[in-house]
């Protein structure tokens, strides 16, 4: 996670202004690994990250338990999209 500039031009990192005391136990795990490892700046980084990989996994599986997305196949005569 990045620091930010609070107004007097201090940085400040953000894990000093982020609290998980409402957080279930098990994504306090996953948001303390997002403040405490470095910026990965390309997917092949991440995944070579074991640490980052085990995240990633963390956060799909929360999603899917939520009910957020499923998974399905592509429809026929349909193409994916790309992201940046």
């Amino acid at each position: 996670m990045q620091d930010y500039m609070s107004g007097n031009a201090t940085t400040v990192p953000i894990v000093n202004c982020v609290t998980t005391t409402f957080v279930k136990p098990k994504f306090q795990a996953f948001l303390s690994a997002l403040a405490s490892s470095q910026d990965l700046r390309t997917f092949v980084e991440v995944v070579k990250d074991t640490k980052w990989y085990e995240v990633i996994n963390l956060e799909l599986r929360a999603l899917e338990e939520n009910g957020t997305w499923k998974t399905t196949n592509l429809a026929p005569g349909r193409t994916t999209i790309g992201c940046k």
